[in-house]
């Protein structure tokens, strides 16, 4: 009874694997080095299923002759042909925020200092060409994705023809101009894998070699023919394509364009999957191509179709002859040395500048987190819109060659709305373009309208690693109702309207792997002040000479959770004219120095120090460091302080310390709760008072959101020592 139940459940073995499509069994029966190749489908995020049918390839026993790929199975199928095991692709992927890297997002502390500056100024970006809005080939550039896929490839960097791979490989993509499919079987992998997985819109196509290459989905997304010519007898595939949708699921425009494309897709499946032997199909409804958070679910998912298929892949591994294994080290590197550093395609740009922004140069160990940073800071410029970078094997090293593409459009519209309690309300407006008169150049004008007339005006020119040089001007104007012993005006309620023109001619470079920035310059001032009832209405013109020294490795201005930040700058005041006749020589330095740190997932904290003082007879009282409110753009020696109203307190000396925690309590939204301590007399540091008590203090609690408009902040204030609270609100970014 037992033997008839073991022949009946073989037979049944057998008929099953004959219903999955193993073709030509009788055939295959009478080889005894059966070759086999494995085609893994695109499918975005759906494509870690592919995880799940090469651990079961593993598990089998079974060894691959030839793989072949599209898009996420190009991806997939990239790696395992270079080498890693079904387990090393289940770690990478689940070590890996498949979400970020599929963004372009730039990390602050990967930007030069000027564009932390001004990176959280605009709400609305657009690029000027031929005088028309134009929009980017694709969302992102895939620099994220492609400094991830060279990483991992880098240990195969010295083979350029995929058949001698460990395991022979190949994968398609699609040339944008004619719509031919094509089959990349040689050159840099982490490009070619990239081409086959620029999904369109959401990546920019890849030049290689001349052709302007997108997903190879588009045409096929199965290659099982490709892979079938490579004299391949069995074909394993895998396809994770979800099948069309009902009339009911189509209720979005992306649904419909997926939809679209996947006619082609689906009929011909129906062709290719009868050239399949073993044909896997896990169920991805519920899924689609960025559904990399349920990455878990969809490996899952793959197992339960991969298991249907085990008994097939054992019967395989009996007919296949064992091979010599090619083994080769891949373990993940994290550095390497870069003996030259080469760049193509940068017309308006000199080597300099690029050499500057990568914050390296040759002959140097960087970590691939150093390359990442700095290829993703050029990539912040935007003056670029193809980046391509090869890692070469040289005599004397490893060359690091750089293919550019300029970007046509170098003018650029930018938009921003604020409203604060001292600028009132206030809309920018943004001209700027790059390469206006020279290489390396950059002018930028923000026109601000509202109840305060502004401008600021820049032009620089950035020479990376040697010494950079700009001009700036900038006017500010608000009108308060204040009450302040200062400027030489009485005690009381008063309105005052101040303004300040400024005008900057410096000189200033970068060092030590581009953390730190050096700056000294020339500077003049106009100050303008009218006060009522006082009939006070005078004007001062300053002249002086600054220098000053930044490091700033916060990870975000607004809400940081990591970093350090250190700014220390220095005038010295040689003559003014006007109010107060001719200023006696006058220094006035002031340095600050702070930290982010995370304490939970959701919960840090950030303390700043803040100091100034004077050398000299202080006799200009428009100088003087001048404390209250809130704000992250203040003109002048104007600071915030919590827990008293705009302009309340100051002198010629100070020491300030903050302490703030930032809780995030849904998404983007914080509770904010700070404390703040100040000192400010006209002689505290020769007097050595700066350990006094401290005679200001003020705190704050309220409610923070991360906009597409940038910060919306309210907060209460209170000060023990004026017993009274404020009320601050705020919305858009500070500029």
């Amino acid at each position: 009874m037992k033997r008839l139940f073991f022949l009946l459940l073989f037979l049944y073995t057998i008929g099953s694997f004959s219903q999955e499509k193993i073709r030509s069994l009788a055939d295959l029966k009478g080889k005894k080095d059966l070759k086999v190749g494995l085609v893994l489908s695109g499918g975005g995020a759906k494509g870690l299923a592919h995880i799940a049918a090469i651990e079961a390839i593993e598990k089998a026993g079974v060894e691959i002759d030839y793989i072949g790929g599209t898009s996420m199975g190009a991806i997939v199928g990239g790696l395992y042909a270079a080498g890693y095991s079904a387990q090393q692709l289940d770690s990478i992927f689940h070590a890996t925020d498949l979400e970020e890297i599929i963004q372009d997002n730039v990390p602050r502390s990967a930007q030069t200092f000027y564009e932390k500056e001004n990176r959280d100024r605009y709400m609305v970006s657009l690029a000027l060409r031929d005088g028309k809005f134009a929009l980017p080939a694709g969302l992102t550039q895939g620099v994220n994705l492609y400094n991830f896929l060279s990483q991992l490839t880098y240990r195969v960097r010295k083979i350029d023809d995929f058949s001698k791979l460990p395991i022979p490989f190949l994968c398609m993509a699609t040339d944008v101009e004619t719509g031919e499919e094509v089959v990349l079987e040689h050159g840099d992998l982490a490009q070619a894998i990239m081409a086959s997985g620029s999904f369109p819109t959401l990546f920019a196509p890849v030049d290689i070699e001349g052709r302007y290459l997108t997903d190879g989905g588009v045409m096929n997304n199965y290659p099982v023919d490709e892979i079938r010519a490579k004299g391949m007898d069995v074909i394993i595939g895998v396809d994770v394509q979800s099948p069309l949708k009902k009339r009911k699921d189509l209720r979005s425009a992306n649904s419909v364009l997926l939809q679209i494309t996947g006619y082609k897709i689906a009929n011909d499946m129906k062709e290719k999957r009868e050239k399949t032997d073993i044909y896997i199909h896990p169920d991805m409804s519920g899924y689609n191509v960025i559904s990399f958070q349920d990455g878990q679910a969809i490996i899952d998912s793959g197992r339960v179709a991969t298991k249907k298929v085990l008994p097939h892949l054992y019967w395989l591994k009996r007919h296949l002859k064992k091979k010599d294994p090619n083994i080769i080290n891949t373990k993940i590197p994290d550095s390497l040395r870069i003996s030259n550093i080469t760049f193509s395609g940068n017309k308006h740009y000199s080597d300099a500048y690029l050499r500057g922004k990568l914050g390296f140069q040759w002959n140097e160990k960087i970590s691939f987190k150093d390359l990442k940073d700095g290829v993703q800071n050029i990539m912040a410029t935007q003056n670029f819109r193809g980046i391509n970078y090869h890692i070469c094997s040289t005599d004397e090293g490893e060359e690091l060659r750089f293919t550019l593409e300029e970007a046509p459009a170098q003018t650029w519209v930018k938009m921003s709305l604020h409203y604060d309690n001292l600028y009132q309300t206030s809309i920018l407006l943004n001209l700027s373009r790059s390469s206006f008169l020279q290489k390396d150049d950059f002018i930028s004008f923000d026109f601000i309208a509202g109840d305060n007339l502004r401008y600021k005006f820049d032009y620089y020119v950035d020479k990376g690693f040697y010494t950079s040089y700009g001009f700036q001007s900038r006017y500010d104007h608000f009108r308060r109702d204040i009450s302040f012993n200062g400027f030489s005006l009485t005690t009381g309620d008063t309105n005052l309207a101040l303004s300040r023109l400024k005008n900057q001619l410096y000189l200033q470079s970068i060092f030590f792997r581009r953390k730190f920035l050096v700056g000294a310059g020339v500077e003049h001032e106009l100050y303008k002040a009218k006060v009522q009832p006082d009939n006070f209405n005078e004007q001062v013109n300053y002249y002086s000479l600054f220098s000053y020294l930044r490091y700033d490795s916060l990870d975000n201005a607004l809400f940081p959770t990591e970093g350090l930040y250190f700014d220390a700058r220095g005038h010295w005041y040689l003559h003014s004219t006007g109010y107060g006749e001719t200023i006696n020589p006058i220094i006035l330095v002031k340095a600050d120095i702070g930290g982010a740190w995370r304490i939970t997932d959701r919960l840090s904290g950030k303390t700043m120090c803040s100091a100034g003082f004077h050398l000299g007879l202080p006799n200009a009282p428009f100088l003087q460091y001048v404390f209250g409110g809130q704000g992250d753009n203040f003109f002048g020696n104007i600071l915030p302080f919590y827990g008293y109203d705009y302009l309340s307190f100051g002198n010629y000396d100070f020491l300030k310390g903050e302490l703030s925690f930032n809780y995030r309590f849904y998404k983007k939204n914080y509770i904010k709760a700070i404390a703040n301590i100040a000192n400010a007399n006209d002689n505290m540091f020769a007097e050595r008072s700066w350990f006094a008590k401290p005679k200001y203090t003020g705190y704050a609690l309220g409610l923070s959101s991360d906009t597409i408009l940038g910060p919306i902040e309210l907060k209460a204030t209170y000060s023990p020592e004026t017993n009274k609270f404020l009320w601050l609100f705020n919305i858009g970014f500070w500029f």
